[in-house]
């Protein structure tokens, strides 16, 4: 096992570089990044309301004037991220005026401001929109969106719990009870806006229920996400588990970057015995593809693909946040996978923009058959979240930290 671990980690290092080598003829200056990405960002904003559209040239009427909670909370960090505060106000000035205590919609309408493509409230979406507070208060000293940040916090604290894991909602919507359901991503997510709350709150009270939340989800990802074997050598990571169905079999990417971002080199040892490298080779065996012309990450693995069944594909999304995971730590590799993803550049009068995967109109997980690519010609397609995350990298930028 030994010999096997080396021979990964020398894999890895290979791969970057050839990459990096590669790299050199598709590389792109920073300010040409920046520059597209805000022309991108107010091309997808509607005047009236100052929503941003999530995808642009969908072939999918559904997906017009729709904006999904996570977007905008990503459209708004990418503002402040380009100095441009007012675009960011105006995003939180929505959320704080639409707050009822009862959660935001995953989706919301673009030129109404009216729920969406999806009135359910998640956990993942709403703590995201938190974590875009709290960067805003954290950056420009205004602390008006504050109290929104920990109004989402306490929400999430009244969500049904098991094993320390918040369930992802309050209710039942598309086929599924989600208060029976608990997802390792969104519980990752949740724990970066609690220790944020924890260390900024001044009361004592207070701090310590968000440290008790905090433990609770690293209860949760030791004994329902983080798979083992028998000598205790961590195996992969689950997407999560529903009370009726118990853990799940299907693994995702994302729970492994989102686990990076959030956890530092300290953390990851501390908390759950693992490094960088671990989660990077069980990241690379699992959902490093080659396809469409790119080399990146897809969204599962093998297995879970073949159940659908759909053909490997690359998520351009969670691609770039496996490079800003790895920003600081494996800078040759996050590179490389970044200029794997600018072969996948899309310009538009000025805008710079990424389409959401590398193939079109494709059921993603199998228990999500609602869950497709958007569809639409991939190239002239483009994904709020995909360009948000290149830009969030040109900028060094991890928006789970504060």
């Amino acid at each position: 096992m030994q010999k096997l671990r080396k021979m990964l980690r020398l894999s890895l290092w290979v791969l970057a570089g050839v990459f990096i080598i590669n790299m050199q003829t598709v590389s792109f200056a920073g300010e040409d990044i920046s520059q597209g990405s805000h022309r991108f960002l107010l091309g997808q904003k509607n005047d009236k309301t100052g929503l941003v559209d999530s995808f642009i040239n969908t072939d999918d009427p559904l997906l017009r004037s729709q904006a999904a909670t996570y977007d905008l909370a990503l459209a708004g960090l990418g503002f402040l991220k380009l100095g441009d505060v007012a675009s960011a106000q105006k995003i939180l000035m929505f959320f704080d005026r639409t707050w009822t205590g009862a959660g935001f919609c995953n989706f919301y309408e673009t030129n109404s401001g009216a729920c969406g493509l999806e009135k359910i409230a998640h956990l993942g979406p709403n703590m995201w929109v938190a974590l875009l507070a709290l960067h805003y208060t954290q950056e420009t000293k205004d602390d008006r969106f504050y109290p929104l940040a920990r109004q989402i916090a306490l929400w999430g604290m009244r969500l049904r719990h098991e094993e320390g894991g918040l369930a992802m909602g309050m209710a039942m919507d598309w086929g599924t009870n989600w208060t029976k359901v608990f997802g390792a991503e969104s519980n990752v997510v949740a724990y970066s806006v609690f220790r944020a709350l924890a260390s900024m709150e001044r009361g004592r009270a207070d701090q310590v229920s968000f440290e008790l939340e905090m433990q609770g989800i690293r209860d949760f990802l030791n004994k329902i996400a983080m798979r083992r074997d028998s000598r205790g050598r961590l195996k992969d990571i689950v997407v999560g588990y529903g009370v009726s169905g118990g853990v799940s079999n299907v693994v995702g990417a994302d729970v492994i970057s989102m686990m990076l971002l959030v956890f530092n080199t300290q953390e990851l040892q501390a908390f759950f015995g693992v490094n960088e490298t671990i989660l990077t080779e069980i990241a690379t065996r699992q959902f490093f593809v080659y396809a469409d012309g790119i080399r990146g990450f897809d969204f599962t693995d093998e297995t879970v693909a073949r159940t659908i069944p759909r053909p490997r594909m690359i998520s351009l999304e969670w691609t770039m946040q496996m490079a800003c995971a790895l920003q600081g730590h494996s800078d040759g590799l996050a590179r490389s996978w970044v200029s794997e993803v600018d072969k996948k550049m899309l310009r538009s009068r000025g805008a710079i923009f990424y389409a959401y995967a590398t193939k079109s109109g494709v059921q993603v997980f199998p228990f999500a058959p609602w869950w497709n690519t958007p569809r639409g010609n991939l190239e002239r397609c483009g994904s709020m979240a995909s360009t948000m995350w290149r830009l969030f990298y040109e900028k060094g930028f991890n928006p789970l930290l504060l």
